[in-house]
């Protein structure tokens, strides 16, 4: 169910990408730490997604996918890792930080940590009061970058406080995230 899950939400990241697109991206070929299409490198989207198991209280806002943020995000390859920051201020402060490993030729492991404030550009457009996330402290990530997709899908541990539109405040342990470059 958990895998099913996410892959539905990396495929819709990649849709919203694939939309998301026509904006251009002027960011070069895709070249990062491990050589040409690991993971291409500009701009992104990244969707934080509740592991409802690890929330507590779940604020009846959210409805019944309970918490979720996406935001807009730029990837860009320092040494041997990725890193991906906000598209802006206007989507928060994150900083995620990404180790490759050695996988296969279509699917490739991932570590990292992410610290930050994501702010969700899908509540911004409608809401005074973005919905937003917050890591309290530095959350583990892992997960797999799938190099005919171009994306990663991966799940993190870590404290992280989901804000809704309306400030209530959804604390949890656990999420799903995905990473989707914009082509």
């Amino acid at each position: 169910m958990t895998v099913s899950r996410n892959l539905r939400c990396l495929l819709a990241t990649l849709l919203l990408s694939a939309l998301v697109s026509a904006c251009g991206n002027d960011s070069g070929p895709p070249l990062g730490p491990s050589g040409p299409n690991v993971l291409p490198t500009g701009r992104a989207i990244l969707n934080l997604s509740s592991d409802n198991q690890s929330c507590a209280d779940i604020s009846p806002i959210w409805g019944i996918f309970g918490p979720r943020v996406t935001s807009g995000a730029i990837i860009t390859a320092q040494g041997s890792d990725y890193v991906a920051r906000p598209d802006g201020s206007r989507f928060g402060d994150f900083e995620i930080r990404l180790r490759v490993g050695t996988g296969t030729a279509t699917e490739i492991p991932i570590t990292g940590t992410m610290r930050m404030t994501a702010i969700d550009l899908l509540s911004m457009i409608s809401f005074p009061n973005p919905a937003r996330v917050t890591a309290t402290e530095d959350a583990a990530l892992t997960g797999t970058i799938f190099v005919q997709l171009s994306g990663i899908l991966g799940s993190m541990t870590g404290r992280l406080a989901y804000t809704d539109t309306q400030g209530g405040i959804t604390n949890c342990t656990g999420a799903n995230w995905n990473l989707a470059p914009i082509r």
